[in-house]
């Protein structure tokens, strides 16, 4: 007969039994997404389903962005060549506070791992065409009292008066500001965005008057001045 003893032995046995196969589904799904060979998300290959059911709402099926909601063409080179890959995780991971960016990390309250994050990062460069810029630290040498005419004359009309955004994104974001490089931002201003109202300012294109090189820096370091503090 069984005793009691052997009764509970045998249930925390079935019971161990069972967590140990969920652990090791999850680390299966987890870590090896493509464990049924070439698994689909929302009807697409993996990758790309994640990224269309996390993403394209918002930035576009093909990472071309949304005016109407503000964000940005992360498909493009445009992004892809400025941002870094600590940058696109952070922000993804974090998202933008006040923003309609959520953030989809989990230990921030989303729904995807890191390594779902990561898989979303592959997936992003996989896109990228041109080579990324080489990384630069520190900050730019530029004069806010000197950039505030540029954002005025320049930025504006997309970001706001006060870079709270319009048909552009925030720039006075706490999110932004905290995980956007100086580098990051010149190249966004001097590359522009293809696709998008953002225009090349380092190069003058279409009739856009062209930026000096320290006029740029000059207009990171206005934008940078925000860090710190909000718009409203």
């Amino acid at each position: 007969m069984d005793t009691g003893l052997t009764r509970v032995t045998r249930y925390f046995s079935i019971i161990s039994v069972l967590l140990v196969m969920v652990l090791a589904l999850v680390v299966v799904r987890e870590y090896r997404p493509a464990w049924k060979g070439e698994q689909t998300i929302a009807g697409k290959p993996w990758r790309q389903g994640l990224y269309e059911e996390n993403c394209a709402s918002c930035h576009g099926s093909e990472g071309e962005g949304r005016i109407s909601g503000r964000a940005p063409a992360i498909g493009r080179d445009g992004f892809l060549v400025a941002a870094s890959d600590d940058f696109i995780r952070r922000t993804v991971r974090e998202g933008r506070p006040g923003t309609n960016m959520p953030a989809l990390g989990r230990a921030n309250g989303g729904v995807l791992s890191d390594a779902l994050v990561d898989a979303m990062i592959r997936f992003l460069r996989s896109r990228q065409q041109e080579q990324p810029v080489p990384p630069a630290a520190g900050r730019v040498s530029g004069s806010p009292e000197r950039g505030k005419p540029v954002y005025q004359q320049y930025c504006v009309d997309c970001h706001g008066a006060k870079g709270q955004g319009r048909v552009g994104p925030a720039l006075n974001n706490p999110g932004f500001l905290g995980t956007a490089s100086d580098q990051f931002i010149r190249e966004t201003i001097t590359r522009g965005r293809p696709g998008t109202p953002m225009s090349p300012y380092g190069q003058g294109k279409g009739g856009v008057a062209e930026l000096s090189p320290q006029e740029i820096d000059d207009l990171v370091s206005f934008i940078r001045q925000w860090e710190g503090s909000t718009h409203e």
